[in-house]
């Protein structure tokens, strides 16, 4: 990931709130992936973030690659409870605890975007076929 003078909270560091979205959204697809395989699906569920919890140990510098991993703590039929970390410099800078939800037809977040496996999206597709989108990698 290219960064802009516009993402970072001071020279060089990664603005706090684009560290949130990260962690939010890596977090999600795992929990996504896990409740798909779960259910015998063949494309993801909707998920909404219930609830998170961000641990801020260190500035993340924006002049290494930023590492993000996602595992699973417990897992419902409809709700997936989710830890990551987000690294830079091949340290932990990071630590995000989550709950993702499977929200069904009629709710306002059902199908909002064209994020899910089943509406046209080679990245979500190549996601849901590997089976490791729990391990992300951008070059800061």
């Amino acid at each position: 990931m290219e960064t802009r003078a516009e993402v970072r909270s001071v020279s060089r560091v990664l603005n706090g709130g684009i560290i949130g979205t990260l962690l939010d959204c890596n977090c999600n697809w795992t929990a996504a992936y896990h409740l798909m395989k779960r259910a015998g699906a063949d494309h993801p569920p909707c998920t909404v973030t219930a609830e998170y919890t961000i641990k801020l140990l260190r500035p993340t510098p924006t002049d290494n690659a930023v590492s993000l991993s996602a595992h699973v703590v417990d897992l419902d039929d409809d709700r997936a409870t989710i830890e990551g970390t987000l690294s830079a410099g091949g340290r932990c800078a990071q630590l995000v605890a989550a709950v993702f939800v499977a929200v069904k037809e009629g709710h306002p977040a059902y199908h909002r975007c064209d994020c899910c496996s089943h509406v046209d999206g080679h990245a979500s597709e190549a996601r849901r076929q590997s089976g490791a989108a729990t391990v992300t990698e951008f070059a800061a």
